[in-house]
């Protein structure tokens, strides 16, 4: 299709090979390039996805007329590279977290403005179908009055440092959960264990936040833990809501009947096919992203009052 839309992915890591899959199984985008500081790496990258590879975004920005930007580097990098891409006049998903500040966030948000360019958080799991109808079973008022909500990632991984930290690694997902499903935050109480000097190097988190509307929720993350647990419950005055990642689907029980047990025939890596649809719906129909930039900042925001709080416990 010639009017498919140009794409390159900055980063060759991990996640990037999820966005080169869907970005070639996405009928309206064409993955054309890809950029790493490790330029074999890069090299490596582009022989198995077929496109082009440069030594970094701005060899490949100079040399190719790109339509988006998936940004698939460290947090640290976000916000340079993302104004970059912004101003070289490509769309911009960037991976979670948006940037390491909500000041860095707020940047890339003007620009974005000023440049009249999409600028979209890859948070995957609001696309979750799991996700997604326990979040209809709440709005349909199914599960009554929203009296808690409990979160928890944990897990083990050696080398949380090189992500960011538990909390700006899979945190990320945690305080957008929390804002999606539960509301905006009022007040924050959290313990960082053991305590940690900066943002990166926390390995345990335990957090109480409160929402403007007073509904209180719980968020656990661990990067150093042995088996774990990976879902997100919420508890209604007519009934309850689970995500669970380990047991797969949702669960949820009415006030009027048992556990019900959903599963759905989707492939496992549904949710990124239908982040990059939504993003390039977006794009072509000229309508704003969800989560945008502007959510990407409030998700930051909470992080760093998450840390805040840590810090006075």
């Amino acid at each position: 299709m010639s009017n498919q839309l140009k794409v390159g992915i900055t980063g060759t890591g991990g996640i990037a090979h999820e966005h080169a899959r869907v970005l070639q199984a996405n009928e309206n985008t064409r993955l054309v390039a890809c950029c790493d500081i490790d330029f074999p790496k890069a090299e490596a990258f582009a022989a198995h996805w077929s496109c082009k590879p440069y030594p970094g975004q701005e060899q490949m920005l100079d040399a190719e007329q790109l339509d988006i930007i998936a940004l698939c580097t460290q947090p640290h990098s976000h916000a340079q590279l993302g104004i970059q891409a912004l101003q070289a006049g490509a769309h911009l998903l960037c991976e979670k977290p948006l940037a390491m500040t909500a000041a860095e966030g707020r940047a890339m948000v003007q620009v974005a403005r000023e440049c009249g360019k999409k600028l979209m958080v890859a948070v995957c799991h609001r696309f979750h179908e799991p996700v997604i109808r326990a979040k209809a079973l709440l709005n349909e008022g199914k599960l009554g009055r929203l009296k808690g909500y409990y979160n928890a990632f944990v897990t083990r991984h050696p080398s949380y440092k090189d992500r960011g930290g538990v909390l700006l690694d899979n945190g990320s997902h945690a305080v957008d959960f929390f804002r999606y499903l539960v509301g905006e935050p009022q007040d924050v109480f959290a313990v960082v264990n053991p305590p940690s000097e900066d943002i990166t190097d926390a390995t345990e988190v335990w957090a109480l936040i409160r929402t403007q509307e007073g509904v209180p929720g719980t968020i656990n993350l661990s990067f150093d833990v042995t088996g774990g647990a990976a879902l997100c419950a919420l508890y209604g005055s007519e009934g309850t809501a689970v995500v669970d990642y380990e047991r797969g689907g949702l669960r949820y029980k009415l006030a009027d009947r048992g556990w019900v047990h959903e599963w759905y025939e989707l492939p496992a890596d549904h949710r990124f096919h239908r982040e990059v649809s939504h993003f390039v719906d977006c794009i072509l129909n000229d309508s704003e992203p969800g989560p945008n930039g502007e959510e990407g900042v409030r998700d930051l925001e909470l992080i760093e009052a998450i840390w805040q709080a840590s810090r006075r416990a």
